[in-house]
């Protein structure tokens, strides 16, 4: 006997909770390959409570198509996190956030420039694959 993996079981609590209604749209986004184990979690926790399985499908369904997209862009902050983290590695992350917030708030902006620059070169890359221009 095959071992029941924790996305089938939930998946059988789901259609247990409503064998009838909307089982097409209902299968649909339980075969969805993009649909992670905290959706069918969340999902389980919303029919549990009884809510309206029209709204709960609508919801599941934009949760889903929202992630189809190409990774946003990084801000120069964030460019700069990443590089000071990559730096410090041996700190704790609060630390590291921190000590970066001071020295990227003396920084001049001269020096941020190398930050912003990557920034914009994510943002191309984001258009890019998002609009395919």
């Amino acid at each position: 006997m095959p071992k029941i993996t924790r996305k089938q079981s939930s998946r059988n609590k789901i259609v247990e909770i409503h064998k009838f209604k909307y089982t097409e749209k209902l299968n649909d986004i339980l075969n969805n390959k993009d649909m992670k184990q905290r959706d069918y979690d969340w999902l389980i926790k919303k029919l549990e409570n009884k809510a309206s399985l029209h709204k709960i499908l609508l919801q599941m369904k934009k949760r889903l198509d929202d992630r189809k997209g190409p990774k946003r862009p990084k801000t120069a902050w964030q460019a700069y996190l990443e590089f000071f983290c990559k730096e410090n590695p041996s700190k704790k992350r609060k630390e590291n956030m921190k000590e970066a917030a001071e020295k990227w708030n003396q920084m001049s902006k001269d020096d941020r420039q190398v930050f912003i620059r990557a920034s914009n070169e994510d943002k191309d890359r984001y258009n890019r694959e998002k609009f395919g221009a």
